[in-house]
């Protein structure tokens, strides 16, 4: 959340935006960068805050989601989060012709919350209790 809001805020403010690796700055005024007036950082930012409060809803056992639902939601989510990362990466290669470290590594997190977020599926469709189990059996 913290790279996706360090995007937003440079969005806005582009002296702010500091680059050591790639062409930041390309990728930052490109027409990919925003949907109308909105950056695309900031639907990161709504994805990781969303995130969170899914595995907030899972601890608590206590939200209106169960915590089989949270998890399919959680998946679902970086799943998504994940192929429109893996879509803005090619645009940056094969369209801009420049890479975003910051982009980078979002990608990259986006991707290991993914492979999490498989695992605690991978369990909760194996477990006993799961109400899916008994059907898959």
């Amino acid at each position: 959340m913290l790279v996706a809001g360090y995007l937003t805020y440079t969005h806005f403010d582009r002296d702010a935006l500091v680059c050591s690796v790639g062409e930041c700055g390309t990728v930052q005024d490109s027409a990919y960068a925003s949907l109308g007036p909105i950056p695309i950082s900031l639907l990161g930012v709504g994805m990781y805050v969303l995130l969170g409060v899914l595995a907030i809803a899972r601890r608590s056992h206590a939200g209106l989601l169960s915590f089989e639902h949270a998890s399919i939601a959680s998946w679902s989510l970086a799943f998504m989060g994940t192929l429109y990362a893996a879509y803005l990466t090619y645009v940056e290669i094969w369209v801009i012709d420049a890479i975003c470290q910051w982009c980078v590594i979002s990608a990259i997190v986006g991707l290991l919350i993914l492979v999490v977020e498989t695992v605690v599926i991978w369990r909760v469709l194996l477990s006993d209790d799961a109400p899916m189990s008994e059907s898959h059996r």
